[in-house]
C-alpha cells in the first residue's frame, strides 16, 4: 500500500540522514579536523579559543553525533536536531573539562589510567589556562545547559539524563 511505501521510504530517509551526521561529525570538520589541529599544535601552548575549538571538534563532536544519530532514526525534526547538537556541545565541553580535572585530582587506580599525563606530556588543559576551581564552575554550567537545552527539546528520557549526568560527574 501506499502508506507502508511512504514509511519506508521515511525510514530509509532518516538513514541518509543519520548516515550524513556521523559522516560529518567524524570528518575534517569534526573528531578527524580536530585530531589535525590538536597535533599540529603539540609542544606549542594553545590559546583558550583554540583549546576550545580542539574540545568541541573532538570530545563535542563524538557526543553530538551519538546524540543526533539517535535523535534522527527516531524521527526529530530539524529544529530539535540543532538543540541536541547544541546539547552535545555542552556536554562535550563538560566531559572534556572534567576529564582534564581527573587527570589531576584522580589516581591510576580509580581513573584506570595514568593521571598527570597531561602535565607530564607538557599538555595545555582547561584546568592549566583557567585553574581547578573555575573548571569544576564550567562543568556544572556546562552540565546545566545540556539538560535545558534537551529539556527544551522535548527529551523527557530519565535514562539519558542519568547517563549525561553519570557522564559529567564521573570520578573515573
Amino acid at each position: 500500500s501506499v502508506e507502508v511505501l511512504e514509511k519506508k521510504l521515511e525510514l530509509q530517509n532518516r538513514k541518509i540522514k543519520a548516515l550524513q551526521i556521523l559522516a560529518k561529525k567524524a570528518g575534517v570538520y569534526g573528531m578527524v579536523g580536530g585530531q589535525v589541529v590538536d597535533v599540529a599544535l603539540t609542544g606549542k601552548t594553545p590559546t583558550k579559543e583554540q583549546l576550545k575549538f580542539i574540545y568541541e571538534l573532538k570530545t563535542s563532536a563524538l557526543l553530538q553525533a551519538a546524540l543526533m544519530v539517535g535523535a534522527c532514526l527516531a524521527g526529530a525534526d530539524d529544529e530539535t536536531l540543532l538543540k541536541v547538537e547544541m546539547a552535545g556541545l555542552k556536554l562535550g565541553m563538560a566531559f572534556q573539562i572534567q576529564d582534564d580535572i581527573l587527570d589531576i585530582t584522580s589516581t591510576t587506580k580509580k581513573l584506570g589510567k595514568p593521571v598527570h599525563s597531561d602535565e607530564k606530556n607538557k599538555k595545555v588543559t582547561f584546568v592549566t589556562l583557567e585553574g581547578i576551581e573555575d573548571c569544576m564552575q564550567m562543568v556544572e554550567d556546562f552540565s546545566h545547559e545540556t539538560s535545558t537545552i534537551l529539556d527544551k527539546a522535548g527529551c523527557n528520557n530519565p535514562f539519558l539524563f542519568e547517563l549525561i549526568e553519570r557522564m559529567i560527574n564521573r570520578e573515573n
